[in-house]
């Protein structure tokens, strides 16, 4: 009799021949997955031979444990180190699904077909701390420019920057507001520096506990006492007198 066989060829490997433990059987065609024979007079073992698939790991801008895989292997993959300003994002893959594409680093078992994978980046968004000043965006990109303003504060003036996190300062005037800086690829630290301004306070026929004071400093003023007269009222430039006592 004739015996026909097909062999089942599991995920991720080919068919490669048939064997058998006998001498006497002989196969219509060893290297098809159907064939058949002819049963000798006698029991007899056939096998089927079969060898693994290379399926090749493609990853732009990033590495792979494998660059060819057999099904069921563990791939890793893991993007390159981002170029100045920028930061990773996500994997765009083909051939397999993954749960988490946004991570640099990742694992995944081998299908039973090729795998492509790319790297994304995009540009890094960098923070600036701030005091006593405003900047003209919220976050900024390597390259980018940002313009400073100090705050106006009422009895202050402007007198220079504090600047931290920028390496290079030259050709930068700290003594000037506003103030464009090109961002480095890290945050910053940005402080107006203010000063108290020095009012003068001038009394004519009286004395003062200060000559020079700042705003909401308090200050005393005393009318001399002269023979003769007696104080009648004060008459005062540069202030707001709602609420004081002149007489």
């Amino acid at each position: 009799d004739y015996i026909n066989i097909v062999a089942e060829v599991p995920t991720g490997k080919r068919f490669v021949k048939w064997t058998s433990d006998s001498a006497d059987v002989v196969f219509d065609s060893e290297t098809s997955e159907t064939t058949s024979f002819e049963m000798p007079a006698g029991d007899i073992t056939v096998t089927a031979a079969f060898e693994y698939i290379d399926y090749t790991v493609t990853v732009t801008g990033g590495t792979a444990n494998k660059t060819t895989a057999h099904y069921g292997d563990s791939i890793t993959i893991t993007a390159a180190a981002p170029e100045t300003g920028k930061e990773f994002t996500s994997w765009t893959i083909e051939g397999v699904t993954v749960d988490d594409k946004t991570k640099a680093e990742i694992t995944f078992t081998m299908p039973a077909n090729a795998v492509t994978a790319t790297a994304n980046y995009g540009d890094k968004a960098y923070l600036f701390a701030l005091e006593n000043c405003t900047a003209d965006k919220e976050t900024a990109k390597f390259g980018e420019e940002v313009t400073f303003t100090a705050d106006e504060i009422i009895g202050k003036r402007f007198d220079s920057w504090n600047i931290k996190g920028v390496d290079d300062l030259t050709g930068l005037d700290l003594t000037k507001s506003p103030l464009t800086i090109t961002m480095p690829a890290n945050d910053i630290n940005v402080a107006a520096v203010l000063e108290d301004i020095d009012y003068t306070v001038t009394v004519t026929g009286g004395t003062t506990d200060k000559e020079t004071a700042h705003y909401g400093d308090t200050v005393t003023i005393t009318a001399n006492e002269i023979t003769g007269a007696e104080f009648g009222r004060w008459e005062i430039t540069g202030l707001d007198t709602s609420g004081l006592e002149l007489s």
